[in-house]
């Protein structure tokens, strides 16, 4: 399998995408897009993002006509030898990863949060790995380890009905996660504004992205 992956990021209040924001209103266009003006543009933003890397066509990526849904609802490209890719959004970040590997990316917005939040998503050795840090590092870290874990069942297709306790990170150097059987490198694209984590299945050693 390829160790490459591809990740394109981008936010909905870029005055660039707005044009085209405003050009899918529902009430002029029979595109099923959510009602909601931000899951609108997040989803809109998600496909525009992923024709950029794929080269596929923006409306049809848009339509769905492209892709098939498993029993969790993961879009999978139809074609037998496509690419896989996940798209990711939280409040106005919007991000897209693609491989030829199953591949899993997760973003959420830096906020001080009570680790207590996750609770049942750490295993006992992560949450002991947690309270061993001090309060101003533990709200980061939870979210640090909650976006692994969200990306590596992205990658896996069950998201988070697939239990993120069942999720292993390596606590050490935090590259790299299991899942019974499964193995994952993980890739860190975090800035002080919001955390970003790759998953990418099997023993990846090298990445390229844009």
């Amino acid at each position: 399998m390829s160790s490459h992956y591809h990740l394109k990021y981008d936010t909905t209040d870029n005055t660039l995408h707005q044009p085209l924001f405003q050009q899918f209103n529902q009430s002029k266009h029979c595109l099923e897009l959510p009602k909601n003006e931000l899951k609108k543009n997040q989803f809109i933003l998600g496909r525009k993002l992923l024709a950029d890397l794929s080269g596929l066509p923006f409306n049809r990526l848009l339509s769905n006509e492209l892709f098939a849904f498993n029993s969790l609802g993961k879009p999978t490209l139809k074609k037998s030898n496509a690419f896989f890719f996940s798209i990711a959004h939280s409040d106005k970040h919007v991000v897209v990863a693609t491989s030829q590997s199953n591949i899993g990316a997760d973003i959420e917005q830096y906020k001080l949060i009570n680790p207590k939040r996750f609770h049942r998503a750490f295993s006992t050795k992560e949450w002991d790995y947690l309270m061993s840090l001090d309060e101003a590092k533990q709200a980061y870290t939870a979210l640090k380890l909650w976006t692994i874990k969200e990306a590596v069942l992205k990658a896996i297709g069950v998201g988070l009905p697939g239990n993120p306790k069942s999720v292993e990170i390596d606590l050490v150097t935090f590259k790299s996660a299991k899942r019974y059987d499964q193995q994952f490198t993980l890739f860190d694209h975090s800035t002080t504004d919001y955390l970003l984590s790759v998953a990418l299945e099997t023993n990846q050693t090298k990445d390229t992205y844009d």
